[in-house]
């Protein structure tokens, strides 16, 4: 048991992350944002996509079975809908710290709650997420009930809902590499199953010509768009390292490419290794090519950084299983990193070799990367088999 103090520290650590970011988001509805400008993007889109127009990439670039999902809140105001959909973001993020909590504890502590909240409302990217009003909390929640399904052997289910979580975002893909990697034929044969039933549902209520459109969109937004300073992704970092203001540089493409091509074989050497001799480590191996899939993705934004908290929670909890001062170096910095977002948005370091002062979130990214590998390591195994 943690002393009084200790545990006064965490009930007043939780208090001020609350605090703060629900003072944020008093401030962001007096400010006359109480709608999220993205939130209204989605549901406009829905109602006109509805009456047969053709999708328009412009304002948004989301796939036709994303759009599904704001169907019923076209029949509300956008005030009414927003709030709504705000609500619910907030019911799946607490279901989903439980379901987190829950693979590592059977019956989680109030201090259990206290630190993983902590963790998440001091996090900068969710209010990114509040501000824009946007889907993150969803794939949160299906991420999370996946690896909760999947650590309890719910092969088919488990698959399901992350094939409808790459429906909705398509970087998640990578995931399915780790399980064509370990031979996981029925979570393969959910994905699949989640992935054809949002996609034929947005192509016969929108049509197929829009879903056409909507991959010419996405490839003409992605190649137009990889240095933009809101693109927190690796490859925009490479990019703008580079000095290339139009991101048409062939050298920063080609170098780009290599390095993602170095995370993915990296996470395929560490998961191939490991799961030989670490029998429980499915948890760990998909947290790791979740991080992998906002390492290789060509364009990602802060809030989408939410869907990240999977990797980062069960980091700590990890953590908590073995003292290990290097690990925990390893996660505090990364923590920081991720959570102050752009570390000096500068204009001045928007280009060129002072850039890396605006690349945080990335390096934030390979720390925790690194440290997860750190964790399906032989100590990790030695401790598994000491504590059956």
């Amino acid at each position: 048991m943690p002393s009084k103090k200790i545990s006064v520290f965490i009930l007043l650590s939780f208090l001020l992350a609350v605090e703060s970011h629900f003072k944020f988001l008093i401030k962001t509805i007096l400010a006359g944002n109480p709608y999220g400008p993205d939130f209204v993007y989605y549901l406009n889109s829905a109602s006109l996509y509805l009456k047969g127009a053709p999708y328009s990439s412009i304002l948004n670039f989301h796939s036709l079975g994303y759009y599904i999902l704001f169907i019923p809140f076209t029949v509300f105001s956008s005030r009414d809908a927003s709030i709504a959909w705000l609500v619910m973001g907030y019911a799946l993020l607490f279901v989903s710290i439980w379901l987190i909590l829950k693979i590592y504890r059977d019956k989680p502590s109030a201090q259990d709650w206290l630190i993983l909240m902590f963790l998440v409302f001091s996090f900068k990217p969710i209010n990114d997420q509040v501000y824009w009003n946007q889907s993150n909390f969803l794939l949160l929640f299906l991420l999370s009930a996946s690896l909760f399904l999947l650590k309890n052997r719910k092969m088919v289910w488990a698959g399901i809902l992350l094939g409808l979580c790459i429906s909705v975002r398509e970087y998640f893909a990578v995931l399915i590499l780790l399980f064509l990697w370990r031979r996981e034929w029925r979570y393969l044969l959910g994905v699949m199953l989640g992935l054809i039933f949002l996609k034929a549902a947005g192509i016969i209520v929108f049509h197929w010509t829009n879903e056409v459109l909507y991959w010419q969109g996405i490839t003409t937004f992605i190649s137009s768009t990889s240095i933009m300073f809101s693109n927190f992704s690796l490859s925009a970092a490479i990019h703008r390292l580079g000095n290339d203001s139009n991101g048409e540089s062939l050298v920063c493409f080609v170098i780009s490419l290599l390095v993602r091509v170095f995370f993915i074989v990296w996470a395929l050497y560490l998961t191939k290794k490991r799961h030989a001799v670490l029998k429980d480590s499915i948890v760990l191996e998909f947290c790791l090519f979740l991080i992998l899939a906002f390492l290789i993705t060509p364009w990602v934004t802060e809030s989408h950084f939410v869907a990240l908290f999977p990797a980062i929670l069960i980091a700590w909890m990890h953590l908590e299983k073995k003292e290990n001062i290097l690990n925990y170096c390893f996660f505090v910095l990364a923590y920081v990193l991720l959570g102050l977002g752009n570390t000096l948005g500068f204009p001045a370091f928007a280009l060129g070799p002072v850039s890396i002062f605006n690349t945080g979130i990335i390096w934030g990214l390979i720390i925790l990367f690194i440290l997860t590998g750190r964790m399906l390591g032989p100590d990790s195994a030695a401790e598994s088999k000491t504590n059956k």
